[in-house]
């Protein structure tokens, strides 16, 4: 196993939990569930903007959520879905999203 120096270990970190931050704050995992892509991405982009993170590209946002095994999907009215997760019941507020 390679050891990381520390520098390099937490920019990896970085680099790599940001879906886990998102996720964490603003989803809900479980059976049933499903949102349309746009929309979570959406909701991705805003956070990431607002907390001054880097914003991906959502091709690299979707293929982090498949890697996850949230796949996506084309529902009943043609739209693309991740099934498995919903978003939060969030409230907004000019101090940012809050839970309800």
């Amino acid at each position: 196993r390679q050891a990381f120096p520390h520098m390099a270990l937490g920019q990896y970190q970085a680099d790599n939990g940001w879906m886990e931050e998102f996720l964490e704050e603003f989803c809900e995992m479980g059976q049933g569930y499903c949102v349309r892509s746009g929309t979570l991405y959406e909701t991705y982009h805003k956070w990431a903007l607002t907390a001054h993170k880097f914003a991906r590209h959502s091709k690299t946002f979707n293929a982090e959520l498949e890697k996850r095994g949230i796949q996506r999907h084309r529902n009943s009215t043609g739209h693309y879905c991740f099934a498995g997760v919903r978003l939060r019941p969030m409230i907004f507020d000019f101090d940012g999203p809050h839970d309800r």
